[in-house]
């Protein structure tokens, strides 16, 4: 995976540095290559949410077998850093999101003119 947000930018900027008055052409390399970091977070944020809850499942099983009654509580709360790690995929998810629609407001923009 990629620097978070890396290619992103690199596209943001390809629109910013270049003259006012003229439109560089659509990059669409570039923006596949962010639609497939935003797929890549997508997949991970997945994996480590279907762990806390395959984790979360067995606990409860074992705990049922034990008491007889079912347990209350896991996930994320006991699991900070399986927390971050979902808070960093989306957020990372919603930045690359935010890059690709400021390199279209950038160019529309620059179109109307």
């Amino acid at each position: 995976m990629s620097a978070f947000g890396k290619r992103g930018i690199e596209l943001l900027k390809e629109v910013v540095n270049h003259e006012p008055d003229t439109l560089p052409s659509y990059n669409e390399e570039l923006v596949r290559l962010v639609f497939s970091e935003i797929d890549e977070h997508y997949v991970q944020a997945q994996r480590v949410l279907s762990a806390v809850n395959s984790n979360q499942q067995s606990q409860q099983e074992g705990e049922e077998e034990d008491t007889g009654e079912q347990a209350e509580g896991g996930g994320l709360q006991d699991k900070p850093a399986d927390a971050v790690a979902m808070v960093i995929h989306y957020e990372s998810i919603a930045r690359n999101k935010r890059l690709l629609l400021s390199y279209i407001a950038q160019r529309v923009e620059r179109l109307k003119n």
